[in-house]
This record gives structure tokens, sequence and C-alpha cells, in this order.
């Protein structure tokens, strides 16, 4: 527990630094409530496919984007990727594991807060309350939000750094736009709807088995890129 309050405190840091970008967070917040509500407008006469890409974009990568360029994911020097504020800190006489655990507390403080105003803004303004009741859309929330975070803490794990080559960049990239559309069209073709469908009818049939298991992934994700992140540090050469 001591080491999560250090890195806290580390991870405010950062968070002091990146508050000049809380005009775009509001600006991102009401495009998202929107695009939101158009999704949910559309959901008795089905949902597209570009719906499901639509909802991993927005709860997979829009906290990375969020931050500040110079706390962002780069390329540092030749085949060198990672953060540079990163670098800079494990030059300093920090512990690894305040350093990693900081990266993943900022993270969090980005994502969480983002994607739980999302959902109480739709709430307000736009009422979902035709589609769900009040403990239906906490299940739906929960869902998404724990997706957000177990998908999403990929992102402070990367922070630690990696080699990359321009061909293994490009291999990678398709790989993984390739892989996430082909399991989304296999999801339809297997059942003949998307993964935003079957996230809403989990929560309206099993809204208390749904959270859990979200819960459950979101905790397991943590602790999996945690692993991850020290595990790879552990290699990385960062003089070199």
């Amino acid at each position: 527990m001591q080491t999560w309050k250090q890195a806290f405190s580390l991870a405010m840091f950062e968070v002091r630094a990146s508050w000049r970008s809380l005009p775009l967070v509001f600006f991102v917040l009401v495009f998202l409530t929107i695009v939101l509500f158009e999704i949910f407008l559309k959901s008795d006469s089905g949902l597209k496919f570009i719906y499901d890409f639509v909802f991993l974009l927005m709860f997979g990568t829009v906290p990375v984007m969020l931050k500040p360029k110079e706390f962002q994911f780069q390329k540092l020097e030749n085949e060198c990727w990672g953060t540079a504020y990163f670098i800079f800190l494990n030059q300093l006489a920090i512990p690894r594991e305040v350093l990693i655990k900081s990266r993943f507390i900022n993270y969090f403080i980005i994502a969480i807060p983002l994607y739980v105003a999302l959902f109480i803004s739709l709430f307000i303004f736009f009422d979902p309350s035709h589609m769900f009741s009040l403990g239906e859309y906490v299940a739906f929330a929960i869902i998404w939000i724990s997706f957000g975070i177990y998908w999403g803490a990929l992102f402070p794990a990367g922070d630690t750094g990696e080699y990359i080559t321009n061909l293994k960049l490009n291999i990678y990239s398709i790989v993984l736009i390739a892989g996430t559309l082909g399991l989304l069209v296999f999801i339809r073709i297997l059942t003949g709807n998307g993964i935003v469908h079957w996230s809403m009818e989990a929560a309206k049939h099993w809204p208390l088995l749904s959270s859990v298991l979200s819960i459950i992934l979101a905790i397991i994700g943590v602790k999996y890129w945690l692993h991850y992140a020290a595990k790879n540090m552990q290699k990385m050469d960062y003089f070199k």
C-alpha cells in the first residue's frame, strides 16, 4: 500500500502539468456523449459494425490521446520507442515499483473520471431510460469502463519502452487492425450481432453477473500489465 501512495504522489506531478489539456478533455467528453447517444438511438434498428469499432476506440485509446505530447508514447531515437518523461524519471533515485505504478495511476486518473463523466452526462442530458433501468445502465457502464481499464492498461505498460524497427511496427499495426476487425466480423457472423449489442444484452439480463465479471477482468488485466511492465524494464537498456 505504501508504494501505491508514493506512486500516487509521483503521478500527481504529471497530472498538474497536464491541466492545460482540460479544454480538450471537455470537448472530447461532449463529443463522446453525442456519439454514444446516437448509437443508443439506433440500437432498436440494429447496431452496425462501425459502432463496435467506435466503442473499442472510445474506451481503448481516447485517454491516451488526451495526454500532452511530452508524456505520450513516441519514437525517442533509432529504434527505441517509449515515453521521454518515464526515461527521465528512471534516471532518478525512484524505486522501479513506484515508478511503474505511477504510470498506471496517471492513466486511471485520466480514464476513469472521463468514462464516469461520459455515462453520467449521457444519463442526465439524454436519458437512456427507454433502454435500461438504472441498475442495467450502471451495469452497462461498468462493462465498458472495465474494458477501458484492462485494455487501456497496456499503454502505461508500454511507457517502459520497446525496441521497434519500422518493419516490426508495420507488422504490429497490420496484425492489430486486421485482428480487431477480423474478431468483430467473426463475432457478427457467429452470433448475428456485435459486441455492443451483446454488452447491452448482458447488462439487461445479467446486470450483477456481468458487472462482477467485468471488474474481475479489469483486476486481472491490471495485474498482468503491471507484471509485463516490471519484466520489460529488466530487459530494456535505457542507457544504450
